[in-house]
């Protein structure tokens, strides 16, 4: 990730740029001009830094710079219950956004990842570990009675350190996790 600060006319801005692998960098932009283009459409629900442009030749992202600081940990703290709205107006954004993915979240594959997270806490936290594993049972078998839902878009990674908060605002950023996912993924 780069930082570049620009003064054409005496008023300083900053840019980021994102240089990724393969067509990640150009997937991203389209995923990113799609979703601006909906929050345009659904104004003070999702805020996210603009979409400059995409050089292929160096896997170059360029996207505006958001003011703010990122949202931290403290569950106690007002910004961090304040980020539980913004991202259910910002995943209601994305969900009507029609924006298209190539990715696409399964609920297996999730089921399965815990199942690995699972095993570590053996080690660590038995107590957490045998909870864990009750969890996913139950999980597994609430998905063999379910009927699979729509797919929508939605951020992937949506949590609070992946908003910047300025003046009451939240900035959602990283949509490298990007995808289809049930209706109740989200």
């Amino acid at each position: 990730i780069l930082r570049y600060t620009i003064d054409p006319d005496g008023a300083p801005r900053t840019v980021f740029g994102k240089v990724q692998p393969g067509l990640r960098g150009e997937r991203t932009f389209n995923i990113v001009r799609g979703l601006y283009e909906a929050a345009a459409r659904h104004p003070g629900l999702l805020h996210l830094p603009r979409p400059l442009g995409y050089f292929p030749e160096m896997g170059l992202l360029l996207e505006e710079g958001a003011r703010g600081r990122a949202v931290g940990g403290n569950r106690g703290s007002t910004e961090f219950a304040m980020a539980s709205i913004a991202a259910a107006e910002a995943l209601a954004v994305i969900h009507e956004s029609v924006v298209d993915s190539d990715e696409r979240i399964r609920i297996e594959a999730e089921l399965s990842r815990l199942d690995r997270v699972a095993e570590q806490f053996a080690y660590v936290l038995p107590n957490g570990h045998f909870l864990l594993k009750d969890l996913i049972t139950h999980m597994r078998d609430r998905v063999r009675k379910t009927d699979e839902e729509d797919l929508l878009p939605t951020h992937g990674d949506m949590k609070y350190d992946q908003f910047v908060y300025h003046n009451d605002t939240f900035t959602l950023l990283d949509f490298d996790y990007f995808a289809l996912a049930e209706t109740s993924y989200d």
